[in-house]
């Protein structure tokens, strides 16, 4: 948890950690409230993060264009890296998502497109958009898809916990992933 019964946040002074990783802003009561600068308790906690050097990091749930309008797009200046599904990349835009399913393909030029504008809005150091299909990043210089594991649609039981899997790939190998995107 990132804050305490009395509403107050963590002392991230006292953290060793590395990454922080957020999540769900728009259904956190408490750090969604605005403050006196009309900027959420959210932006406070990341900036004060990255002050500390720790990379931060958000995951989404899936909101209404509004919400991510109004809650999300004020903390991307506060994150070094997002990593959200096509639904959540289109919305973030302001646009119509168009979910892609096991069947069908990924727009990789239309999310390529979608993760720039979002890196562009003051994510520090990289985007990357999850889809049944694969997952692509980029980054200020360079970009990269990498396509799913082929399963048979009956060999999927459902997707739930795959976007936090993903992720955690990303950050067990942040170190060597950074290295190779910068290396392209």
């Amino acid at each position: 948890m990132i804050f305490r019964s009395d509403s107050a946040l963590v002392d991230l002074t006292k953290s060793k950690a590395k990454i922080l990783h957020v999540g769900s802003p728009g259904t956190h009561k408490i750090m969604d409230e605005l403050q006196s600068d009309g900027k959420s308790k959210w932006c406070k906690f990341l900036n004060s993060a990255r002050n500390l050097g720790i990379h931060t990091n958000l995951e989404l749930i899936t909101l209404s264009k509004a919400q991510m309008q109004q809650g999300v797009l004020p903390l991307l200046p506060f994150l070094d890296s997002v990593i959200i599904n096509e639904i959540e990349i289109a919305l973030l835009c302001g646009e119509d998502p168009n979910p892609v399913s096991v069947d069908s393909q990924s727009n990789w030029d239309l999310i390529k497109k979608q993760a720039t504008r979002v890196l562009n809005m003051g994510v520090n150091k990289f985007v990357a958009v999850h889809t049944p299909k694969g997952v692509l990043a980029v980054t200020r210089n360079d970009f990269f898809i990498q396509p799913s594991v082929s399963l048979s649609p009956e060999k999927i039981i459902n997707t739930t916990g795959a976007g936090m899997q993903l992720q955690l790939e990303f950050f067990m190998r942040s170190e060597e992933h950074t290295s190779e995107l910068q290396s392209h």
